[in-house]
């Protein structure tokens, strides 16, 4: 046994150090993810793939485990990732897996917008890779971590990745040994109310079909509402509600339920003309766009919803704040006093409405709320708030510079001035 224990030890050692590390993906206290190419005798590679190095503490990545063994006897997965080694190495979880091409999930709907298109291109498929972990593994391996960010999109398909807090579903358990998960998508009994199972993925898969319609995650606030900003499709908005009710019962007993009552929900909300065959579950793009659109004559204007309530209230704050500085600068453009005497009234206009005025206007676009113009302008829709902070960075930091390059200007303009 000991001899057995020290052949395994050397076999991880020879095959962690055959691998080239390219890129460390992601660090945290339990986990690394890196981007690895392996390297044979004679110097030639191949790659990429993704290697974890899970700490065993932590007692997380044994859905790699099930995974792994699940595809060495023949299973295949259609929206799984390929899983190609799993071994110990210095009380860490070593896994070698499939480099997964494309865009998440999250950038996807960030560049297009939330919308009925949206959900009817990805979550068909996103429901039947959840139906892969639930049934294609007895017990059921349990998710307990989806999100746009951990679904992959690419060539057509869709691919789930990051099984880092999946488990299987244990048969008697109060509740899983550790809570984790992301709050937005995560359902209450993750974080200690009782065990997860297959609901609790149901959960998840509920607020991401949110997210894909509208383009926001959701808050609480909106479920503890109903979902109002789905007000316009209120056969989607039930299913929305049905999938994420807080008890695990009164959800869809599995995501193939919940694919199935998406369809008909989506056909159920277009109108079919008389004499008209059928509508197909897959809707056509024409019917989608008609579906997508919450402002039809025949949608009810969308509900504004708590939070959005307080973000135009802060929005109000914004713009008197951002008023306040205009008056002031074009206060200073016309004032003359003795300290603005020598400088031109051009340059007065560059160094005030134009250096000071692209820098307060882009402070302000960056600290507006921009949740209720996002859904109603068709042109910020795929505008995260990160994004629009990034640009208002850009646009104070160009003004800045311009400002700076005024002063110097104004000096020199000034000196020659004085001579």
């Amino acid at each position: 046994m000991e001899n057995d224990g020290l052949s395994l030890y050397l076999s991880a050692l020879a095959r962690d150090d055959s691998y080239r590390v390219a890129e460390t993906l992601k660090r945290t206290p339990y986990e690394t993810t890196e981007v690895v190419f392996f390297t044979g005798a004679q110097g030639g590679e191949l790659g990429p793939f993704v290697r974890k190095r899970i700490d065993r503490d932590a007692g997380l990545g044994e859905a790699y485990r099930s995974l792994c063994e699940a595809q060495r006897e023949g299973k295949r997965f259609r929206h799984l990732p390929r899983i190609y080694d799993v071994h110990e190495r210095d009380e860490k979880l070593i896994v070698i897996m499939e480099y997964v091409t494309g865009r998440t999930l999250r950038d996807e709907v960030t560049e297009r917008g939330g919308d009925a298109l949206s959900a009817l291109a990805f979550f068909p498929s996103l429901c039947e890779g959840v139906t892969e972990l639930h049934e294609g593994f007895g017990p059921p391996i349990i998710h307990r971590d989806l999100k746009p960010s951990n679904i992959m999109v690419s060539n057509g398909n869709l691919t789930i990745i990051d099984f880092g807090i999946a488990r299987s579903y244990r048969h008697g358990a109060a509740n899983d040994t550790t809570p984790f998960g992301t709050r937005a998508y995560a359902p209450p009994e993750q974080f200690g109310f009782r065990q997860t199972d297959v609901q609790s993925d149901v959960y998840a898969l509920g607020m991401i079909l949110f997210y894909l319609i509208t383009g926001e995650d959701p808050v609480s606030e909106s479920l503890q509402c109903g979902f109002p900003e789905l007000g316009f499709v209120p056969a989607l908005q039930a299913v929305v509600a049905k999938a994420t009710a807080f008890d695990p019962a009164a959800r869809y007993d599995s995501a193939a339920d919940l694919k199935q009552a998406f369809l008909q929900a989506a056909t159920a909300s277009l109108p079919t003309p008389v004499g008209a065959p059928a509508v197909p579950a897959e809707l056509s793009a024409t019917q989608s766009k008609q579906l997508a659109s919450p402002s039809s004559p025949s949608s009810p204007v969308q509900p504004i919803t708590l939070s959005e309530a307080l973000g135009l209230a802060w929005n109000i704050i914004v713009v008197v704040v951002w008023a306040f500085f205009v008056f002031a600068m074009f206060t200073a453009l016309f004032d003359q006093g003795e300290a603005l005497k020598p400088y031109p009234l051009w340059l007065r206009v560059l160094i005030y409405p134009v250096a000071c005025g692209t820098f307060f206007t882009g402070a302000a676009y960056g600290l507006m709320d921009k949740r209720v113009l996002r859904r109603r302008i068709p042109l910020l829709r795929g505008q995260t708030y990160g994004k629009s902070v990034i640009v208002a960075l850009i646009i104070m930091g160009c003004a800045l510079a311009a400002l700076v390059l005024l002063v110097f200007v104004a000096a020199f303009v000034t000196g020659s001035a004085a001579s």
